[in-house]
């Protein structure tokens, strides 16, 4: 019971990012491998963890994140793929309320399908990394420019886990955070 009431500060700062990098391939490996159990946990454990969110929220976010991430990835066309939005604006919505991130929600979460959908489509690749960086931008109130390092390994992140290739998604998984946990640091 002391878990649930214990005081938290949550941050969108304060993350490990190898860890990070894992909960979020994990999510997504468990998605494509149809392990919804496997997925929430990861989930959850990225939102209570690495973001520090009270128990509830952490469990609000993770099962909208997790049903983004399913309409998603069950999706025959981009009309398909839009059905993820609410989801997605129900996740930023939490981070926005809950965690001090510095931008509009409902731009954040059409960033994020936005990059989905660019991860997602092989002949739009170059266009993923400036997504991504725009979104870091909106998410901690920081210009664009100063993301491009760790955009620019996320998107490589996004685009192989996108073609399923997990370990190697998780390695460009991390030296993104890594950049961005450098760039945030300095800022």
């Amino acid at each position: 019971m002391a878990y649930v009431f214990w005081p938290r500060e949550p941050s969108l700062r304060e993350f490990a990012p190898r860890e990070r990098a894992a909960l979020e391939v994990e999510a997504w490996q468990a998605v494509a491998e149809s392990r919804p159990a496997s997925a929430l946990a990861s989930l959850y454990g990225l939102y209570a963890g690495q973001y520090q969110l009270a128990p509830l929220d952490a469990l609000e976010g993770s099962w909208n994140a997790w049903r983004a991430m399913v309409v998603f990835s069950a999706a025959a066309d981009r009309a398909d793929q839009e059905k993820a939005l609410p989801y997605l604006e129900h996740v930023y919505g939490v981070l926005a309320a809950k965690a001090g991130m510095a931008g509009d929600a409902q731009v954040a979460a059409r960033l994020e399908l936005f990059a989905w959908m660019l991860a997602a489509d092989s002949r739009k690749g170059g266009d993923l990394a400036t997504a991504m960086a725009e979104k870091l931008a909106l998410i901690y109130g920081v210009p664009a420019g100063v993301f491009e390092r760790s955009a620019a390994a996320l998107a490589k992140g996004a685009r192989l886990r996108a073609e399923g290739r997990w370990p190697a998604a998780m390695r460009a998984g991390d030296e993104g955070f890594e950049a961005l946990k450098s760039t945030l640091s300095n800022q």
